[in-house]
């Protein structure tokens, strides 16, 4: 082998260098080493800087210019400006692998976003999985990116998003933030489904519609269709199994205090319109077991308030506080009663009460708010009819029919009679009922009296 000394620094060896066992590069002083590789197009070099006590793999022949791989007395590997390729063969072979022995904690890998001026939002580092497509195109599949949503001192705020290939292109399906945790951000037709032991549907989305299924992913079975807002809740098939929906509040065994409910609210309305109906479940009692419990169901009138209309009591009774009803009684006589013609409206002027103020006690006239069967009743008493009357009726006359009682005093002479009824009238909105009394034959001296008898009373039943 022979060695040339091209200058002071340089030497040239004509064929190969073996060195056993060790080949020691420098004098131990406060200086660079190299190994130059003298390249046609480009020169790479591997050298010691002294100063850093780094050794440096790099372009060109001066250490510490344009380093490609440097490691450092701490073992500390780094790669300034580029990236590390690492091909693998086998499928599912080890490309890369990180090992700890430190018997606490795994391995770290660490996305460092080292700027100068750090911003808000920005992109601290990400993982790409590409592959080539049937056309051969490098794609990305999959990615997962890293954010810096606020970099304040003291309220720093991150982000992670994963991104898929959908329909061709990149889509981000979930993001995680601070304050959040998202599905399907970029709007995709995408079902969101949580499989449980039993059910392969226990939670799922329809990404099509929004429609929610619970045990089943077909929520729509009524078929209505996108834009209607849907929970289906479905239970196992076979074996009588039984869908339900459980609500279980807290009392605190506290009597009369809502412990579940539920809402059917209009979203084009506004205020507090907006909620339609509601049934509330209420503890009937402050027992610490088996407190019972009332059933309230309530509704928004046009124009009104929400209030409660029906309750089912713990004990079974069923209260209906807006329920149309009226007591009236006769507060003013009616003296000497026409005979035969049309005969005489019987005015029950004074009110007991009057739920929804449908009862007219200026001319004794109920007008039925909505159609339904209203159970009707009138207690009458006459004083000083005349015995050579034929018979006398009293009746109860609807929009719909009219309804009486009968009675032929046959020349009976009595200091007064009493005349009592009910009926289940059918009645359509803004019906009218009113009582009329009818004598045939003799003379007009019987009189409608102040008493406590002489009652017209109303409820609607159904």
């Amino acid at each position: 082998m022979a060695i040339t000394k091209i200058s002071p620094d340089v030497v040239d060896f004509d064929s190969a260098l073996v060195v056993s066992p060790t080949l020691t590069i420098g004098d131990a002083t406060a200086e660079d080493t190299k190994i130059v590789f003298d390249g046609n197009a480009q020169d790479f070099y591997i050298g010691l800087d002294d100063s850093a006590d780094d050794l440096i793999i790099g372009l060109g022949s001066t250490v510490g210019t344009t380093p490609i791989i440097s490691v450092d007395e701490n073992k500390d590997v780094a790669i300034p400006d580029g990236k590390l390729t690492i091909t693998e063969s086998s499928s599912f072979g080890t490309s890369l692998e990180l090992k700890n022995t430190s018997n606490t904690h795994g391995s770290v890998i660490m996305f460092n976003n080292d700027s100068s001026s750090p911003a808000d939002s920005d992109y601290v580092g990400a993982m790409i999985f590409n592959e080539d497509d049937s056309a051969g195109n490098s794609t990305s599949f999959a990615k997962v990116f890293g954010r810096a949503l606020d970099v304040t001192d003291g309220t720093e705020d991150g982000e992670l998003l994963i991104e898929l290939a959908v329909a061709g292109s990149s889509s981000e399906v979930v993001r995680f933030n601070s304050s959040e945790a998202v599905f399907n951000e970029a709007s995709q037709d995408i079902d969101f489904r949580v499989e449980s032991d039993t059910n392969a549907n226990s939670l799922f989305l329809e990404g099509s519609t929004s429609h929610i299924g619970l045990g089943t992913g077909s929520p729509d079975d009524n078929g209505f269709g996108a834009g209607h807002g849907i929970l289906a809740i479905a239970s196992a098939t076979g074996s009588a199994k039984t869908a339900m929906l459980n609500l279980m509040g807290d009392g605190n065994d506290t009597d009369a205090t809502r412990v579940a409910s539920v809402f059917f609210n209009d979203q084009s309305a506004t205020g507090g319109g907006k909620t339609l109906a509601g049934v509330e479940a209420y503890r009937a009692s402050n027992h610490a077991t088996d407190p019972g419990a009332d059933l309230v169901f309530s509704t928004n009138v046009s124009g009104g308030s929400y209030a409660e209309k029906m309750r089912i009591h713990a004990e079974g009774y069923v209260t209906m506080p807006l329920q149309p009803a009226f007591n009236a009684y006769a507060g003013t006589a009616q003296d000497n009663l026409a005979v035969a013609g049309s005969g005489a409206v019987l005015i029950f002027d004074t009110e007991r009460f009057d739920i929804g103020s449908n009862y007219n006690t200026s001319n004794g006239t109920f007008t039925a708010p909505v159609t339904g069967k209203y159970q009707l009743s009138v207690t009458t008493r006459f004083d000083g009819i005349d015995p050579a009357s034929s018979y006398i009726f009293v009746q109860i006359v609807t929009s719909n029919s009219s309804y009486y009682i009968m009675y032929d005093h046959g020349g009976t002479d009595s200091e007064y009679f009493s005349y009592n009824f009910s009926i289940l009238a059918d009645m359509d909105a803004s019906d009218t009922a009113y009582v009329s009394w009818y004598q045939s034959g003799g003379s007009a001296t019987a009189d409608f009296v102040v008493a406590g008898a002489n009652r017209f009373t109303g409820v609607l039943v159904c």
